[in-house]
């Protein structure tokens, strides 16, 4: 995860999809890409949770303090 929150700071983005490939051979991770507005629906199903509530729920933490 940390990679994930690290590129999505760099492009200085709050909420985003990001893509992360791992190299076979190395084991080495890859940022495939930073989406600002990405499909949620497979890790919505991964996950198991509504992604909606949880960006509602740290744009709520993040703006009240």
């Amino acid at each position: 995860a940390e990679i994930a929150i690290n590129a999505a700071r760099a492009v200085k983005v709050d909420v985003a999809g990001v893509d992360v490939v791992r190299d076979d051979y190395t084991g080495k991770l890859y940022i495939w890409e930073v989406n600002t507005a990405p499909a949620w629906g497979a890790v919505a199903s991964d996950t198991g949770l509504i992604i909606e509530e949880e960006i509602l729920k740290y744009i709520i933490e993040t703006t009240n303090g």
